[in-house]
């Protein structure tokens, strides 16, 4: 019965349908990953006038987009992450006090918002 219920939804809704009944279901690795980025960013942030190490935001993110690319059924989460990747990729290693807390500043609210997306599916 579960197969006809299945069948018929794909005959009368087509295969688009299928993009929804396949989701990725939550991933705490996943979630980590998003917080150590988003922990990073915010702490780097107080150095904006000093001495910042972008690298390891880019590192971390980098670490991101590699595992999302590896989970099923992940393709809004890996856009997330691309762009996420290559936002950090465009901050120089010494950017300016103003750059780096504009950036940072952006950088952090779409951490949140991809943190957000994640935990919606718990």
């Amino acid at each position: 019965m579960k197969y006809v219920f299945i069948l018929s939804l794909l005959l009368f809704t087509g295969c688009s349908s299928l993009k929804y009944v396949f989701v990725a279901p939550f991933d705490n690795n996943e979630y980590l990953i998003v917080t150590q980025i988003r922990t990073e960013t915010q702490l780097q942030l107080k150095k904006c006038n000093d001495t910042v190490d972008v690298k390891k935001i880019q590192d971390l993110s980098l670490l991101l987009l590699n595992y999302e690319e590896s989970l099923p059924y992940n393709d809004d989460n890996i856009i997330l992450s691309k762009l996420n990747y290559k936002i950090v990729s465009s901050i120089p290693p010494k950017p300016s006090a103003y750059y780096c807390k504009e950036k940072l500043t952006e950088i952090d609210k779409e951490l949140q918002k991809i943190q957000t997306i994640i935990g919606a599916n718990r």
